[in-house]
């Protein structure tokens, strides 16, 4: 990104990306051998670009912002309050998306998978990349950058299947909201 997150608005939201890109489950999810800056990659703010890439810059076009992938959204309901005289509080949340594809020997159309393997696959990573996330909350990567300090974790929208029909292929996707103080 060429634009550094500054002030109160911005902060957090790439904070949270940060804390996202430090979870070792999101990490293996995007792939073999992938570490944080790789991770982090795979964070999207707003919103990702479904569109392809230039069909005539390779051979087979593909997702301009691949999955498995996370999607930050600054949320509506942002705050600042007085706590004194010049001194305010700013609190929040940030929805934050998750997309990701099943392995195939766990999919319903597979001969080895089904629907319960598929849904178990995904809650076992929700789940996992959440406690990354309780266990990494208010602390920083390597180079002293804060990662947000979570204070609430809650779902607005359970791990679900996307519809497989889509262009880039079948997946999961799930929506968390991720309170800041």
């Amino acid at each position: 990104m060429s634009i550094a997150a500054v002030g109160m608005l911005a902060t957090p939201v790439q904070a949270l990306a940060r804390l996202v890109a430090a979870s070792s489950t999101f990490q293996e999810l995007i792939g073999d051998g992938i570490d944080y800056a790789a991770a982090l990659e795979s964070v999207f703010y707003e919103e990702a670009d479904d569109s392809e890439s230039d069909a005539s810059q390779v051979e087979q076009p593909v997702e301009r912002s691949p999955k498995p992938r996370a999607i930050i959204y600054l949320a509506d309901d942002w705050s600042t309050e007085t706590k004194g005289p010049g001194e305010w509080k700013d609190s929040g949340y940030c929805d934050l998306a998750f997309e990701f594809p099943i392995p195939e020997e766990n999919r319903a159309s597979s001969t080895t998978g089904s629907l319960q393997d598929e849904a178990m696959y995904a809650l076992n990573t929700i789940g996992q990349i959440i406690a990354d996330i309780q266990d990494n909350s208010g602390l920083s990567d390597a180079d002293d950058n804060p990662y947000l300090n979570a204070t609430r974790i809650q779902f607005l929208m359970k791990p679900f299947p996307c519809d497989p029909t889509q262009e880039f292929g079948y997946f999961w996707g799930c929506e968390l909201r991720v309170f800041y103080p």
